[in-house]
């Protein structure tokens, strides 16, 4: 916009006028006091003029201000619409990005660490959790008057064992698969092969306590063998446990449990009776016609005294852990027909009784054992096993303990033994890892024996061998 002023022709006006009375000094007096009027008027008009001007220049301001306020907003307007319309694109973006994540989570899998490595899909119908135990040994053996040597020690893989477990379509439905690896192979009495797949179950939880599974399982009998290798009090379970074990077995379970009593009870393919004379193999690991027993029952059963159910997994008690008592008990028995099997006829009748305490800092556990072994034709012959320990941690990480085992009775395969063990564990990395070291003194001959635990056969006559055991052992 242009400004028109009229400053210029008022200066122009004047200076006509001046040079028009200069011109004419010789004018009469009268046309003097009319021009000095005329001047007079003529300046008025010039100061008028002025004014008007400063007026429009003022007007011309401000319209040029309201001009560009103006032309602001209308840029303002297009600038805020402009972005309105961003902002809108961008939010329908981000609802759809987000409907699609949520679509897509809807089929993801999630993974973690919750007792042991996971994973599971997000509705929680699908489950896979993998955990993993790991021994490592050194065990030096003295056994006097040997017909090899009398001393031998070495390092050994013990125990590595993988398992996988969890559910499938929904949490009713579960599972459970341990696989071991080991350099000690032959782990029981019966020579059943420790290397390769050792529980393998499924089943269905009907709620209410009730559950039910099939395949390859722990035969639900003494409380030491049903106890975690893992959370064993001693480098190894006793001698006599493994031979008064039932061990493996295929068939199946019916539990019950509420928050006072637990009962298992299991039709199976019996136990591998080699100790009690009958030579059946009938364990998991073994095929279905190698000498099966006719029939074989397993009945357990446990009331809480006091704590409860999971206090109860190990044979240790932390410093500051909860306190808990249990006594519990459990019968087998199987029947094998030597025109069926090929093999010695034999009714073989097992019992136990046993007590586990925990005491937030100190453990008690006891068991006693009972077995009947009635073949033809050497006849009935009985004998009877027992097994006691105890732990104390004498500060927060470091645990003292003592067990003694005996067993005694008519089978040539148990003659009288009495072994005592002691040691110490260091506990490291928050439990989940320990260094344990035992000595073991054996009083009597040892006539049979489990080449995990580290003792060995003795000759008749022979005694008080001794074994030491030293274990890193780790778990996840």
């Amino acid at each position: 916009m242009h400004r028109f002023s009229h400053r210029p022709l008022c200066a122009a006006l004047v200076t006509c006028s001046l040079a028009a009375a200069t011109a004419a000094p010789a004018r009469a007096a009268g046309d003097d006091i009319a021009a000095g009027d005329d001047t007079k008027k003529l300046l008025e008009r010039i100061a008028e003029l002025e004014a008007r001007s400063a007026r429009s220049d003022a007007l011309n301001s401000e319209l040029e201000a309201r001009l560009a306020a103006i032309e602001a907003e209308q840029r303002s307007e297009v600038i805020t619409q402009q972005r309105a319309d961003e902002i809108r694109a961008l939010v329908h973006e981000v609802l759809a990005d987000a409907d699609t994540r949520a679509s897509m989570l809807q089929n993801a899998a999630m993974a973690g660490y919750d007792n042991g490595f996971f994973i599971t899909s997000s509705d929680g119908n699908w489950l896979l959790r993998t955990n993993m135990l790991m021994q490592q040994r050194f065990v030096l053996n003295r056994q006097n008057d040997s017909l090899t040597d009398e001393n031998r020690w070495g390092f050994e893989n013990s125990r590595t064992r993988f398992t996988l477990s969890g559910h499938l379509v929904q949490p009713d439905f579960f599972y459970h698969v341990d696989i071991e690896v080991a350099g000690n192979d032959a782990g029981l009495p019966s020579g059943e092969n420790r290397t390769g797949l050792q529980e393998a179950y499924a089943g269905y939880d009907f709620g209410q306590g009730w559950r039910f599974w099939i395949g390859t399982i722990t035969t639900p009998l003494l409380r030491e063998e049903l106890v975690d290798a893992g959370d064993q009090l001693l480098v190894e379970r006793s001698l006599v446990n493994y031979l008064y074990t039932g061990g493996y077995t295929d068939g199946l379970a019916v539990r019950y449990r509420n928050d006072l009593f637990n009962v298992v009870a299991s039709y199976n393919n019996g136990v591998n009776d080699g100790v009690f004379g009958g030579g059946v193999r009938t364990g998991g690991t073994s095929p279905i016609f190698s000498g099966i027993s006719d029939y074989a029952f397993t009945f357990r059963g446990e009331w809480l005294i006091k704590g409860d159910w999971d206090t109860l997994t190990s044979l240790s008690s932390p410093r500051g852990g909860a306190h808990a008592m249990m006594l519990g008990g459990a019968v087998h028995f199987q029947s094998a027909d030597a025109s069926s099997t090929g093999v010695n006829d034999l009714d073989l009748l097992l019992l136990t009784a046993d007590f586990s305490g925990q005491f937030g800092g100190t453990s008690v556990f006891a068991a006693i054992m009972y077995s009947n072994a009635n073949q033809d034709p050497a006849g009935s012959q009985d004998s009877l096993g027992f097994v006691g320990q105890v732990g104390h941690f004498i500060s927060p990480t470091w645990e003292l303990f003592g067990r003694f085992e005996h067993s005694s009775g008519d089978i040539v395969a148990l003659d009288d033994l009495d072994i005592f063990t002691f040691g110490f564990t260091k506990w490291l990395a928050d439990f989940s890892a320990k260094w344990t070291t035992d000595f073991g003194f054996a009083l009597d001959t040892i006539s049979v024996t489990a080449p995990i635990t580290g003792w060995r056969a003795d000759l008749p006559g022979e005694d008080k061998q001794v074994v030491v055991r030293s274990q890193f052992q780790i778990r996840f």
